[in-house]
């Protein structure tokens, strides 16, 4: 094998994954292949019991060999690597993302947004290459290449639908946090206002995000999920939610890519549905 190693100057900068694969792939290839010839001497030990010399000698000069080769092929990789840059221009974003977009929709997911952020709801995606890592929801997550990366977000996801879902301990919560909100107003309104008013969906998500770590995204998610329940009642409740227009809305995916924008939330004794 050609052993003769490249300086940091002699060695162009590449970029993107094709980059990767052309610049440092060879070498992680190379790299494998010697690495397995040394698992075949895991068990060189035995030669303490067996004393079988000539064998000894030949492996010892293969396993200098091999570690030699392995030591310099590992230098060049980590040269081409500090040569090797995830993203240089434009169109190493536009394929990352063409990449990774088409990865989920092959699936079924839908995919919004654009590079460096993404939405598969519920689901944020930030990538960011500056620090080799991609954020999926507020878990870090190392692997850079788009498929790899799109395989844990599809993880992600069929773990939050498989998730269990308790619908009345939800309408509990939307239940307590409305009749906050309603006093709040009727003490600022006075008593004239009606206990069947609407408030903003987003002050239900803040009143309920006091919880650590409760996302919007995750109150768009569960509350996508309640919608789909053929039982939204609890007790003699039933729970309305409105459509909205601004940008402090509660923004929910539904099956197909439609964007469904909701912005408040009413909550009546007897039957009702929502708008």
């Amino acid at each position: 094998m050609d052993t003769s190693i490249n300086t940091p100057s002699d060695i162009a900068t590449t970029s993107g994954v094709e980059g990767f694969a052309q610049s440092v792939g060879p070498d992680l290839q190379a790299l494998s292949k010697s690495v397995a010839r040394l698992a075949r001497y895991k068990t060189i030990d035995r030669q303490i019991i067996t004393m079988n010399l000539v064998d000894l000698s030949k492996q010892l000069e293969d396993l200098a060999r091999t570690g030699l080769e392995i030591s310099m092929v590992a230098d060049q990789a980590q040269n081409h690597l500090k040569g090797f840059a995830m993203v240089q221009s434009s169109l190493d974003q536009e394929k990352w993302a063409l990449t990774f977009s088409s990865a989920l929709e092959k699936a079924g997911w839908v995919v919004e947004g654009e590079f460096p952020s993404f939405r598969i709801f519920p689901i944020e995606i930030k990538v960011d290459f500056a620090n080799d890592l991609v954020v999926v929801n507020k878990r870090t997550v190392r692997k850079l290449h788009p498929v790899a990366v799109a395989a844990e977000v599809e993880k992600e996801l069929n773990r939050l639908y498989r998730e269990r879902f308790n619908p009345n301990q939800f309408m509990k919560a939307l239940l307590r946090a409305y009749q906050v909100l309603i006093a709040e107003s009727m003490i600022k309104a006075g008593p004239q206002r009606k206990s069947g008013s609407t408030v903003p969906l987003i002050q239900v998500f803040e009143l309920l995000s006091l919880r650590s770590g409760y996302s919007l995204n995750q109150f768009a998610f569960d509350i996508y999920r309640l919608r789909s329940q053929p039982d939204r009642s609890y007790g003699d409740y039933q729970f309305i939610f409105g459509s909205g227009r601004d940008r402090g809305s509660v923004v929910i995916t539904l099956p197909g890519g439609q964007n469904e924008v909701l912005g408040s939330l009413e909550v009546i004794k007897g039957g009702g549905h929502d708008e």
